[in-house]
């Protein structure tokens, strides 16, 4: 079986940085002194061999340095989980390595990324309920963080930067959903319109919720 070899960044930020990491598939024919050899040619830290295994999405994979074999590298086992789900779709992955076992899951977030909204149908459904706030849309970042895009058709803007007041009010909503408190609530937004911004907080079991962030100057008074 031909082997594609491939390069991905790992742990990025919105698709920026992240570590740099080779992977091969279908490296199952290949021996340790050629899986040596092309670890060496990619020159990164660190490349992962993936080899299919028995079993409905059950794979080895074996990491190599330019200069030896590596028993366990967590960016580019990312890495090939993200070749593995960019070949055969987003879920979840058995993992054998020579430390044992890892589970993996993958997701697709281009939906969250790229969808558009009328904004006029957004600004019916708000006054029909009488809202006069944001539409919050979430994804659930992990390790406790979200993304998060506030559609607010209320203004000459479509998608409000940085909410504070729907920072909290998520707080609260995935409190009410049973997010075991307390918890430290982490919102990342809004890339999509050109303004990254953080927002944050203690959410307690009860009571109010705080959000927090930091502030810079624009410019001088006009």
């Amino acid at each position: 079986m031909t082997q594609t070899i491939l390069e991905y960044a790992a742990f990025t930020d919105a698709g920026r940085g992240g570590n740099p990491a080779g992977v091969v598939l279908d490296a199952g024919a290949l021996s340790e002194p050629e899986m040596l050899a092309i670890a060496a040619w990619l020159g990164h830290s660190e490349t992962a061999f993936v080899s299919p295994l028995p079993g409905e999405r059950r794979v080895g994979v074996h990491s190599f340095s330019p200069d030896a074999g590596v028993p366990f590298c967590g960016h580019a086992t990312v890495a090939a989980a993200a070749a593995l789900a960019s070949r055969t779709g987003v879920g979840d992955y058995l993992v054998e390595t020579p430390v044992g076992p890892i589970a993996l899951s993958t997701s697709e977030r281009d939906v969250f990324d790229a969808f558009t909204f009328d904004a006029s149908v957004v600004r019916g459904l708000l006054d029909a309920h009488g809202w006069t706030g944001t539409v919050t849309v979430l994804l659930d970042a992990g390790g406790g963080g979200w993304e998060a895009r506030n559609l607010f058709p209320v203004g000459a803007i479509t998608e409000d930067p940085a909410t504070g007041s729907a920072a909290a009010s998520t707080g609260a909503y995935l409190r009410a959903l049973g997010e075991p408190t307390p918890f430290d609530l982490v919102i990342r937004k809004d890339r999509h319109v050109g303004r990254p911004s953080v927002l944050q907080g203690p959410v307690p079991a009860t009571g109010g919720i705080e959000v927090s962030g930091s502030a810079a100057p624009l410019g001088g008074v006009r």
